[in-house]
Order: C-alpha cells, then sequence, then structure tokens
C-alpha cells in the first residue's frame, strides 16, 4: 500500500455498502460489526434490519424451512439451532447459548412460536416468557402479563403466539389465558362443559415493552399451546358450539376473525392429529384419524372456503414441518421404542423418505419448529419489522 492510501471502506459510497451487505446472511453479518463503528452502526440498525429482512423473504417466496430449533430430552434448556438446505442435507448444528435462561430458577424452556426471526419461549411453567433471536444470540425477559380472576373450577390453560403488525410497525405477543373445567366423566374433559370458558386476552407491544387487557373472547382452543402466523394473523384450531372452526387472531386491529374449513373436514372421536402449517404461503390443515392417512389442505386463496384445496402428501403418520425445497417437505416423526423424534424429507413425486442425521446434537432431541434468521432485534423499540408472513408453524 502506497503511503497516504487507506483501506477504509469509506472509499465507497454508503449506499452500496449497505446495498452489498443487505445480501448476506445473517451470522457473517454479525461478525462484520467490528469491521468499524460505521459498520456497526449501519448493521445493528432497525431500518438495515428491515431492509435484510424484507430481502431475504423477497428471494425466498415458497417460504422454504431453513432452521429448526431443537432442544435434548435430558437437559430441557440445552437449546440447538440446526440450519438446513434443500443442497446440502448435513445440516450445521449450533448449540445456543442465552445466559438470562439458565438462572436457576428457570428449570426448562418451552419454544411457543416465532415470527421474522424472533422465537417466543417460556420458563416451562409459563411464568416467565422471553423473546429470543438465536441468529444474533440476543433476549428479552417480557414484563409479567395483567393479573386475571382466580378460576371457580377448573385451572388455567394458556395459548401464546408473537407476531408482526405492519400498520404500527411492531412486534406484539399474545396470551390466551382459558379455563379447563374440571369433570367428573371418565374422560379427561367434555368438549360440552368448556364452550361457556372466557378466554382472558392480553396483548404485549415490543414498541411499549407493556402489556394491555383486551376484550375477551369465548372460543375453545383445541388443545395448542401456539399458533401459525400468516397473512398478518395467528391461527387457531377451536371448538365453538360442538363444532371445530379456525380462529385468526389479527395483529393490526387486535380481534378474533374466523377463518373457514375444509367442507369435507368433520370432526370425529378418532381424530389423532390435526396441526396448521404454511406451505408455499398458504395456510395448510393437517389431520389425521384412526387408521386413515394424514390429510393436507391448503387454502390457496386466503378466507376463501372454495379454495381448499387436497394435496398429495403421505407423511406416514408424522407430522408435517413444511416445504423443505420445490417437491420435499420436512416431516417430523417419532421413534417409540427410544421416544426420539427424527427428521425426515419426503418427496412425493419420487415417492422417497430420507432421514436427516443431525450432527452435534445427542439423539434424544425433541423438535420445537422452524424459523427464520434475521437481524430483528427483541431489545430495541423501534425495529421496522419485515413481511411478517411465516411464523412458527
Amino acid at each position: 500500500m502506497r503511503k497516504g492510501e487507506t483501506n477504509d471502506c469509506r472509499i465507497l459510497p454508503s449506499e452500496i455498502i449497505a446495498d452489498v451487505l443487505s445480501r448476506l446472511p445473517v451470522k457473517p453479518l454479525c461478525r462484520f460489526k467490528c469491521v468499524s463503528p460505521s459498520w456497526n452502526s449501519l448493521i445493528s440498525s432497525p431500518h438495515f434490519s428491515k431492509t435484510h429482512l424484507n430481502r431475504t423473504q423477497t428471494n425466498n417466496p415458497k417460504h422454504l424451512l431453513h432452521s429448526i430449533l431443537l432442544v435434548l430430552r435430558s437437559s430441557l434448556q440445552d437449546l440447538y439451532s440446526v440450519y438446513l438446505t434443500a443442497a446440502d442435507l448435513v445440516p450445521v448444528t449450533d448449540k445456543l447459548d442465552f445466559p438470562l435462561l439458565r438462572e436457576p430458577e428457570y428449570k426448562w424452556i418451552t419454544v411457543l412460536n416465532s415470527c421474522n426471526g424472533l422465537v417466543l419461549v417460556s420458563d416451562g411453567g409459563n411464568s416467565h416468557l422471553f423473546l429470543l433471536n438465536p441468529a444474533t444470540r440476543e433476549c428479552k425477559k417480557l414484563p409479567t402479563p395483567p393479573l386475571i380472576p382466580d378460576p371457580v373450577r377448573g385451572y388455567y390453560n394458556y395459548a401464546y403466539g408473537v407476531g408482526y403488525d405492519s400498520s404500527k410497525d411492531d412486534y406484539k405477543v399474545v396470551k390466551l389465558s382459558y379455563i379447563e373445567s374440571e369433570s367428573e366423566s371418565e374422560s379427561e374433559f367434555e368438549y360440552s362443559t368448556l364452550t361457556s370458558n372466557i378466554i382472558f386476552v392480553c396483548v404485549y407491544s415490543l414498541e411499549t415493552n407493556a402489556w394491555r387487557r383486551i376484550q375477551d373472547t369465548h372460543y375453545v382452543l383445541d388443545g395448542t399451546s401456539s399458533g401459525t402466523n400468516c397473512k398478518g394473523r395467528l391461527h387457531w384450531l377451536c371448538w365453538r358450539a360442538g363444532s371445530h372452526l379456525m380462529a385468526a387472531f389479527d395483529w393490526a386491529d387486535e380481534i378474533f376473525r374466523e377463518v373457514p374449513l375444509p367442507a369435507s373436514f368433520v370432526h370425529c372421536d378418532q381424530l389423532v392429529y390435526l396441526d396448521v402449517v404454511i406451505i408455499k404461503d398458504c395456510l395448510c390443515l393437517a389431520y389425521k384419524q384412526g387408521s386413515d392417512p394424514v390429510e393436507v389442505w391448503m387454502m390457496k386463496e386466503y378466507g376463501v372456503k372454495a379454495s381448499w384445496t387436497k394435496i398429495l402428501i403421505d407423511t406416514h403418520d408424522m407430522c408435517l414441518q413444511g416445504l423443505l425445497a420445490e417437491d420435499e417437505f420436512l416431516l417430523m416423526g417419532n421413534v417409540i421404542q427410544t421416544y426420539e423424534d427424527k427428521l425426515i424429507v419426503y418427496n412425493p413425486k419420487k415417492e422417497t423418505l430420507r432421514d436427516i442425521v443431525v450432527h452435534g446434537i445427542p439423539a434424544a432431541f425433541l423438535t420445537w419448529g422452524t424459523y427464520v434468521e434475521s437481524l430483528v432485534s427483541p431489545n430495541q423499540c423501534s425495529h421496522g419489522g419485515g413481511i411478517g408472513k411465516q411464523g412458527y408453524s
């Protein structure tokens, strides 16, 4: 280098630097914060995180899966991130360390939901909630939600979700508290005894770092603790008046709306698997009755009942996680003899199954869902969110 010359990054216009950096993966960007104070400021800015996330999602129009979260059965505080690609099925495993979650009072963690790279977890006893970004290693403990009335009979159960409100450029968390009435019948509980239950709804705003009680609702959740994000809404399968329906919590106006189920869907006592997932940016319903094959229905036009279309995916009695490649689906199953989860790639056209061997983690693990890597920070008040389509499916 000649005298007076410099390798300072300022030889390039800042707009070009920002454009180039916004095309890179999250992990290199975290390292590049050390290049200079100006790069650190740029990469840490809410505007850059928004640009980066929107570009990531624009380049992934089919919403292919990339990263999943695993936790050890033997130590439910050990959280791992596994990055998957369709081209290379030797996944990269990364153990996640969040010191805040390792405090003695937190015996285990439960992954609940995710949106745009932010993952919502609880301490297992639902006493404390946290927002994590597995890619940047940031963690935030949420304040305590408002108190709700003590149940007269029965006990409270909870359902959660995190999502993005594009109208306010804000990330929100919703907590549903509902009573599961004690039943004197031989079954665990009777849906008829739950239809009159009130669900108490609280919403947390990352912008204000505060919770609010909003209008209660009267749906009966169908035994799930987390919803599925799609089209700016969080979806749960519910009961009302003895029938199944899908309720969608709108992140913008904070009210529930109903999404029609397929006309052929009829609840029966032999329903052994029921889930809502996202495939190709479409809401999908997967369910299994008795010994029948798993049926998967895709709502090709959101909110239009007639657009539900059956897609042929023989999931071999495994849970559908989402789309890994154009013609490949990620499935999660359980090995009955060892009670271990396993990840499988299924190609319906070739009718082939391939196991994914997860290196760097003991065999006995639980699969806690998928997420997209992003720079969205749980510790900034103004984030500049993303498109907000894909959540923890």
